[in-house]
């Protein structure tokens, strides 16, 4: 392979020919098919011999690289595990230096497009940076390859010359349209892309052209006059013009790839306004990154962010009426759920608060590795376009287009690029108000606004409302009246403080006054900025019973509501209707009221709640959570029990927004009424444990990294009865098939007990918990026999065979998961019991369905019996049967925040 390689650059360097007056020229050999590649790269310029060059390539292979760590955080593992083939080749052949000129010359093959979406599929090819990058004395890479492809602005002027003897179909920056020659030269060009079949439509611009570019025979786009619409756009804006030649690569997966020089990429959609509003999108991107120089790695919002708001104020001038949900608007479902009418730039909104409201914000300022994934979108793109909305109405339309224009007039443009200072100063030259908040607090940290509005006083000659910021960062706000037909009369725009103040508004007589009316600035809660001057419930906006969920709407007073069916052995079929506040955004107060009716015992049951989420923005402490659970159900036949927990959870703040560890304090108490059987109501409580109440303080260090994520749970029960201690450590590896080997070691013992000997209910199962603090949704927790009495969760001793061994003193265990193919593994478990002085242990087979959700354990042998030959094997299956949402929602955001 190396000796082809180098007859392969032997050929190259015989034909390649090189300016004499650029700081880089690359020549590159392209052959069979797009799948390799040769490339002579000389740089020319003073003190070459002390310049530091780095790959890109070098990123598939390197298991520490961030590119690798990225993907890994995000729980994508196709490039963790791909074969060595598929991850690209780099042959480096030689490093030469004469005078100013230093040439080195190497020769590789691009990584499978699917491991971090660039490289080659079957017909395209595309890489965003597929060649060295030279700096000066620089010993680490500053700009290393990473999934969305974010780069500094570093890149020195570049000659590409393209050898091309197999006629492939190349878009190159700087050329128009598809490239077929067997010879292609660019001026200024560090990438390119080649399809095997690439067709193209050009579109006069009046002098210009445009190149609309398909990867396949995509039907022919009804854009006329799209670019014209976006050439004005921005021309209110910006002192810019449509490139004389303007690429538009539209791709059925573009991936990660970013458009570059005069090549816009676009993802393939039957939507055409979508498409539309993508290009736009692209071109500001695009604009700001080539033209203005932004540094992405350092302000990705300066790029994506500004990019991100464009997008959507292009859609509110040309598609005014369209809305969030776009085509699902008009339908029935949208109604019902009360969402048709919210508008698309909502999405901002909706995106900071999810983060926000569960402390999980980031500083805009932040460079671009160190955001969390969802905050790409939440912070670099929600945040940032909340803001800019914020600064625009702020300092009033005129100021804002003024500044934008003079930011990119010719003479302005900063050589080493544009910084936030100069994004913002042009607006500040412009406006008479002070613009120092916008790259203060709310730009360098995570701290909030809570702006409410607490009264609305009017006369005949004033009209005055009094403003609480109960947050830690002091930006502007508007306030909108409705007179007294609901009509709105004049939004107002207000200096930002903290704590109260009382503001003057336009007079008029008002029948409500609302504070920031089109949602505009990045404010926690938007329940507390409604107001009625006179009447009754002045705060309470009108109530809106809706089914199911929603999104949080100032003008409303939302209570959810939703049926539901449930069944358990004891009280059969539960049917009844829950109430509640929680939606898909995260509140402070958080309440629900669920009562159930069971039709096997013909009472009444369900559930109540109340809990507090108190995030804080710096310390040791990310969240405070406090609450108090409720619930009343059957646990045997015509048995009903009552459970009430109060308790508080302290959540730890994490190393860093991408940190894989997270740690968790809980307190709680709960206290447990079972009824009894009249038989058993004269016993000692000792016997009959029909009244309890067990503190918890439980320690939990959950280690979420994919490859090998792990769980510790340290946990103190103390109640008049007993005190335990038990310690429980899951440890996971992912093996190279996908599937996970799984160790867990569990020990435990009491420090006091009162239990009569022998006594199981307070007792550490070898099999399981007995269940006693109801925390387990278990069926049928008292059955005996039947399907119910084989589900189980793996606690205690986490034995996957039924023992009925208890132990009143201490315990101690190891069991092993051990994957075979697929979900078909087997298991193994050894433990001590230390009431029965015993050791035990067994083994069997795995079917993990759902890991940790829905999984069935055949067991074959254990120190007890031989499982295989018992009478009814069935009945000595378990299975794992999990149904609890939050546990379903904490694994599905793994790797997001």
């Amino acid at each position: 392979m190396r000796k082809a390689l180098s007859l392969f650059v032997l050929a190259l360097l015989s034909s390649s020919t090189f300016g004499q007056h650029l700081t880089e020229d690359i020549t590159v050999r392209v052959e069979q098919q797009a799948s390799l590649f040769a490339v002579l790269h000389r740089v020319i310029g003073d003190s070459v011999n002390d310049l530091q060059y780095f790959d890109d390539l070098n990123a598939w292979r390197d298991e520490s690289s961030i590119l690798r760590q990225e993907l890994i955080h995000e729980q994508n593992l196709d490039l963790h595990f791909a074969r060595k083939d598929e991850l690209g080749s780099f042959l480096f052949l030689s490093d030469s230096t004469l005078g100013s000129s230093r040439t080195l010359t190497y020769a590789f093959t691009p990584p499978k497009w699917g491991l971090a979406e660039q490289g080659r599929s079957q017909t395209f090819f595309g890489m965003n940076r597929p060649f060295h990058r030279f700096y000066q004395n620089v010993n680490s890479d500053p700009a290393p390859a990473n999934t969305y492809g974010y780069h500094a602005w570093n890149d020195n002027p570049t000659h590409l010359i393209i050898q091309n003897p197999e006629g492939l179909h190349f878009v190159v920056p700087g050329l128009p349209g598809v490239q077929r020659d067997s010879l292609i030269e660019s001026k200024d060009a560090r990438t390119f892309f080649i399809g095997l079949h690439l067709s193209e439509i050009e579109q006069d611009l009046g002098g210009r052209k445009a190149h609309w570019i398909f990867e396949d025979d995509f039907p022919i786009l009804a854009q006329s006059d799209v670019l014209e619409k976006a050439e004005n756009y921005f021309q209110k804006f910006y002192e810019y013009s449509l490139p004389e030649d303007l690429n538009i690569l539209v791709l059925d997966e573009p991936g990660n790839l970013r458009s570059t020089g005069n090549i816009v990429i676009l993802e393939w959609t039957l939507d055409p306004m979508e498409m539309e509003l993508d290009l736009i999108q692209q071109l500001v991107e695009l604009f700001y990154t080539n033209e203005l120089n932004v540094n992405e790695y350092r302000d990705p919002w300066l790029s994506e962010g500004v990019a991100h708001y464009h997008r959507y104020d292009y859609q509110s001038i040309h598609y005014p009426n369209s809305k969030l949900f776009g085509a699902y608007a008009s339908t029935y479902a949208a109604r019902f759920l009360d969402v048709d009418e919210l508008k698309p730039t909502y999405l901002h909104t909706w995106l900071y608060l999810y983060m926000a409201r569960q402390g999980l914000d980031q500083a805009i300022s932040d460079s671009a590795l160190a955001f969390a994934p969802f905050n790409r979108e939440a912070v670099v793109k929600g945040k940032t376009a909340l803001i800019i909305g914020t600064l625009r109405g702020y300092v009033g339309e005129r100021a804002f287009i003024r500044g934008l224009h003079r930011m990119t007039s010719p003479d302005q443009i900063p050589e080493n690029g544009l910084t936030p200072e100069d994004f913002i100063a042009p607006i500040a030259y412009y406006s008479n108000r002070d613009t120092d908040w916008f790259l203060g607090d709310i730009y360098r940290t995570s701290k909030s606004v809570d702006y409410s509005l607490d009264d609305v006083d009017q006369c005949s000659y004033i009209a005055t409302a009094e403003i609480t910021n109960s947050g830690e960062v002091a930006i502007p706000y508007s306030t909108l009246g409705y007179d007294e037909n609901g009509e709105p009369v004049i939004e107002e725009w207000y200096d930002g403080h903290l704590g109260t103040d009382t503001i003057q508004l336009h007079l008029e007589q008002y029948s409500v006054v609302t504070l920031d009316p089109n949602q505009t600035i990045p404010d926690l809660n938007n329940k507390n900025q409604w107001r009625k001057p006179t009447g009754l419930f002045q705060r309470i906006a009108p109530v809106r019973l809706q089914f199911y969920t929603g999104l949080d709407q100032a003008n409303k007073t939302q209570i959810y509501w939703m049926p539901t069916v449930k069944f358990n052995a004891y009280d059969g079929v539960l049917a009844g209707i829950t109430f509640y506040n929680k939606n898909i955004m995260p509140k402070r107060w958080e309440y629900k009221i669920g009562p159930e009716y069971s039709f096997r015992t013909g009472q009444l049951t369900g559930t109540a709640s109340l809990r507090y989420y108190r995030p804080f923005s710096s310390g040791w402490l990310h969240a405070l959570e406090a609450g108090v659970y409720g619930r009343y159900f059957h646990y045997d036949e015509n048995l009903g029990y009552g459970r009430i927990s109060p308790g508080v959870n302290f959540h730890l703040r994490k190393s860093h927004p991408r940190a894989t560890v997270q740690q968790t304090i809980k307190l709680r108490g709960v206290g447990v009424d079972r009824e009894l059987r009249p038989e058993d109501q004269e016993l000692s409580k000792y016997i009959t444990n029909a009244r309890y109440w067990v503190t918890d303080l439980r320690y939990i260090r959950e280690q979420q990294h994919i490859l090998h994520p792990s769980l510790l749970e340290i946990d103190l029960q103390v109640s008049d009865r007993f005190s335990r201690v038990g310690v429980s450590y899951r440890q996971r590896f992912m093996l190279p098939n996908r599937q996970w080997l799984g160790i867990r070691g569990f020990a435990g013992a009491f420090l006091h007990n009162n239990q009569p000997a022998g006594q199981p209910f307070f007792s550490f199962g070898l099999s399981g918990t007995q269940d006693y603090l109801f925390d387990y949704s278990f069926i049928g927790r008292s059955d005996s026999s039947g399907i119910w009495s084989q589900q189980f969760f793996v606690t205690d001793g986490g034995f996957k065979s039924a023992t009925n061994v208890y132990s009143s003193t201490w315990m101690t265990s190891l069991s092993l998961n051990v994957p075979i193919w697929k979900g078909i593994g087997v298991f193994g478990d050894v433990g001590y019991s230390g009431y029965q002085d015993q050791v035990y242990w067994d083994y069997g087979i795995r079917l993990a369905i759902v890991p940790d959700f829905l999984e069935i354990y055949f067991p074959l042998q254990s120190s007890l019996t031989n499982h295989v030959e018992s009478f009814n094997y069935p009945t000595q299956i378990r299975f794992i049967l999990n149904v609890n949402q939050t546990d379903i929602i904490q694994r599905l955001r793994r790797g997001w925040y």
